[in-house]
């Protein structure tokens, strides 16, 4: 400091002054001269948006009855607490307990199999309903991959809104039937299920 004191009336002497002039940046005010008020100038203002979520619980009351000919299907399937059960289950295929729940139940991943079905159940149709063994195929890890980053653009476009991670979700009334939706979206104080779909067969594409 003794050194640069004794720099007064050359160009140096603005590093020990303190009346130097500032000019605002969005970072706030900073000293003329200084590097940062010239690379700060580029930076653009993040505006930030909170807001309060809706009802994130998605296992509700359902407005149906299941007809008593299929109520059968709901032995050994129903849970004391559903809502507990999408809570620690929200790490999904990193979870055991998420493979456990879905074993014995018809999920939202196969359901497309039985509508299409055009024939009578064999054994080994049934076994690929409830096979506890994880799917690997391209265009699924594809999906699961970019699953993130999909999540993330979509916040960039639209941060009024935000997300929730999810759990497996079935009704007691159902329970038989189950769906690991990926995650909850909170709008206005209103909240609802997410499904993203990265298609493999556009993977080279751009928006």
């Amino acid at each position: 400091m003794f050194h640069l004191s004794s720099l007064k009336g050359t160009p140096l002497e603005y590093r020990i002054a303190t009346n130097i002039p500032k000019v605002s940046t969005p970072l706030g005010d900073v000293q003329i001269g200084s590097i940062l008020s010239y690379q700060a100038k580029y930076l653009r203002e993040t505006k930030q948006i909170t807001q309060d979520c809706g009802n994130t619980s998605v296992t509700r009351a359902s407005p149906i009855c299941l007809p008593d000919e299929f109520k059968p299907l709901n032995q050994n399937t129903k849970c004391t607490d559903p809502c507990d059960t999408e809570v620690q289950t929200r790490n999904q295929a990193l979870s055991d307990h998420w493979f456990q729940e879905r074993k014995n139940r018809l999920t939202s991943s196969n359901f497309g199999k039985v509508l299409s079905r055009k024939s009578k159940p064999s054994e080994k149709f049934m076994n690929s309903l409830f096979s506890r063994n994880a799917v690997k195929a391209k265009p699924l890890e594809y999906g699961k991959r970019h699953e993130k980053i999909a999540k993330e653009k979509y916040l960039e476009l639209y941060l009024s809104r935000h997300l929730h991670e999810c759990g497996f979700v079935f009704n007691n009334d159902f329970s038989f039937l189950g769906a690991s939706p990926d995650g909850k979206l909170c709008d206005n104080g209103v909240c609802g299920i997410v499904e993203i779909k990265c298609p493999f067969s556009a993977r080279n594409m751009t928006i």
